[in-house]
């Protein structure tokens, strides 16, 4: 077997996979170049994200209804201090 021009499973230009089609792209990873396969993947479409003004819009309407969440909250913390402070109070006299 001749190992003349190879090292470790590579040729001495580019990796042997690039050989058969395949490039890295650095955001998705080893893929096979079109053409080089008889079979043919299909195009994935990117998913489709919303506006800027959509996703501002639901962030603001979180915020609002956790704002609202939390001043209940606190309303609700508040009256049961009083109530402890009454009860504590009574327990002293």
């Amino acid at each position: 077997m001749n190992n003349q021009g190879r090292q470790g499973g590579f040729s001495s230009n580019y990796p042997n996979n690039m050989a058969h089609g395949w490039r890295n792209n650095l955001n998705q990873g080893w893929k096979q170049e079109a053409g080089s396969s008889n079979k043919q993947v299909p195009y994935q479409q990117q998913p489709q994200y919303p506006s800027v003004h959509e996703r501002t819009s639901k962030l603001g309407d979180t915020f609002k209804k956790f704002m609202q969440a939390s001043l209940s909250n606190q309303k609700n913390t508040e009256a049961s201090i009083r109530n402890l402070e009454t009860q504590v109070g009574q327990l002293a006299k």
